[in-house]
């Protein structure tokens, strides 16, 4: 899929980490759960057929047909991980900068990293059996299968700094956190969201369900899940963001995925109606009132730390990002924004007209 600068627009997608603040919610323990949809009709903005799977490739053919790969296995940050062809709902090879890859599964699980399959064993629709490079897929998009859904369970729920969510039973039963005043035990079963703030040795803040808050340095490093799309993983304490104790519960960067709602800004647009300012070493940019990121959601004093969680330098590198994004170099860039003690990010991505 070639992108040029006539006829496209850049498009903020804005998922909510810590609270839903387009609803007023404050605390990711606070918010209000989200009944789960039977199927993912859209993934990776684009709507799901129910007849055929889709590959876009990267010279602007589109293919309709079925995809005859038995499953799909990713090399993340965290594990290495395979799924069954029917347990994915799209996966994006646009790559960037980076080149991440995504798989999306049909529960809206996100899971980045490096696929491993060199190639999409494909049946056109007009016959033919082909099999077609990854590295010239864009992306793959899969049909909406009957009960896809039918026997996956929903538990908790992880969201990652590096923009992965999924959900799973945490099998670590009881945490501890060193406080400034004792070490104290937390059963995850009393608490409502843990969430990771800052980058190395992150202050916990812990929301219990009786409203009592923790906060303090969790001495417990890796969280062991078992993902409810199958397979256990091991993560590293500073790779959480939140994670989401109760059962069943999705927060609303499932749903705004999923939705695909977006701030909408022309490709001639060089601002974010933003100004920028100086912070020790690093320039951050802060959303001013009234303007386009102001009525989408965004909020006076909200702070651009980081993008793709490195610190972000200025508007200089913002610019660059953007420059990137429109010229098809790069499919996204995630921005990390601090609002007083909360964290959600920002995803900045081009979409087509």
């Amino acid at each position: 899929m070639k992108h040029t600068l006539k006829g496209t627009i850049l498009a903020f997608t804005v998922t909510f980490l810590i609270g839903t603040l387009a609803s007023g919610q404050e605390a990711p323990g606070k918010s209000v759960p989200i009944e789960a949809d039977n199927r993912l009709g859209v993934v990776l903005d684009l709507e799901r057929p129910s007849s055929t799977d889709i590959l876009l490739l990267r010279n602007g053919d589109k293919l309709t047909g079925t995809v005859l790969n038995e499953s799909f296995s990713i090399r993340t940050s965290y594990a290495q991980l395979k799924f069954n062809n029917r347990m994915i709902a799209g996966i994006d090879l646009e790559g960037g900068a980076n080149n991440i890859e995504s798989i999306i599964t049909v529960n809206n699980n996100r899971f980045s990293g490096f696929i491993d399959d060199p190639v999409f064993v494909f049946k056109l629709q007009t016959g033919p059996q082909i099999e077609v490079r990854r590295e010239k897929v864009l992306k793959a998009i899969f049909r909406v299968r009957e009960a896809e859904r039918q026997g996956i369970p929903q538990r908790q729920f992880l969201i990652l700094k590096n923009g992965d969510y999924f959900s799973g039973r945490v099998l670590n039963n009881e945490l501890t956190v060193s406080t400034t005043y004792a070490k104290v035990p937390i059963k995850l079963s009393n608490a409502e969201s843990v969430t990771m703030i800052g980058e190395n040795n992150p202050l916990t803040k812990i929301d219990q369900k009786n409203g009592d808050i923790i906060q303090g340095v969790l001495e417990t490093e890796d969280i062991d899940c078992e993902l409810d799309v199958g397979t256990t993983v091991k993560i590293y304490q500073d790779r959480i963001d939140v994670i989401y104790c109760q059962e069943g519960f999705i927060p609303n960067i499932a749903a705004r995925v999923a939705s695909g709602r977006a701030l909408v800004l022309d490709s001639g647009q060089t601002n974010l109606d933003a100004t920028w300012t100086t912070k020790g070493e690093m320039q951050t940019m802060t959303v001013a009132a009234g303007g386009k990121a102001d009525r989408a959601g965004l909020k006076v004093g909200d702070v651009f730390e980081t993008v793709d969680g490195q610190p972000l330098k200025g508007k200089s590198h913002f610019d660059q990002i953007r420059k990137e994004i429109l010229e098809g170099k790069r499919p996204r860039a995630v921005f990390g924004i601090r609002r007083g003690d909360q964290r959600f990010t920002v995803v900045l991505v081009l979409l087509q007209k």
